[in-house]
């Protein structure tokens, strides 16, 4: 099962984490691996860009004339 194995995308990513993640698995059920590199998945979608809304129903400019009233005041 997946459950039991710990993903790390570098050899260099937590090197002693395998003196924690071993033995057998606490649901009985396989031993406890470290797997380096990420898991297999899906192919990874090609989405149009989004652009990121840290103030929704504010564009970019009211933003900047906001920014500039406090820092004026």
């Amino acid at each position: 099962g997946l459950h039991r194995k710990l993903y790390r995308f570098s050899p260099n990513d937590y090197r002693e984490v395998a003196r924690i993640w071993s033995g057998p698995a606490p649901s009985g059920d396989g031993a406890l691996e470290v797997v380096d590199g990420a898991p297999e998945g899906g192919p990874v979608p090609d989405l149009a860009e989004v652009p990121e809304e840290f103030a929704p129903g504010i564009t970019p400019e009211e933003l900047q004339e906001i920014a500039r009233k406090l820092a004026s005041a």
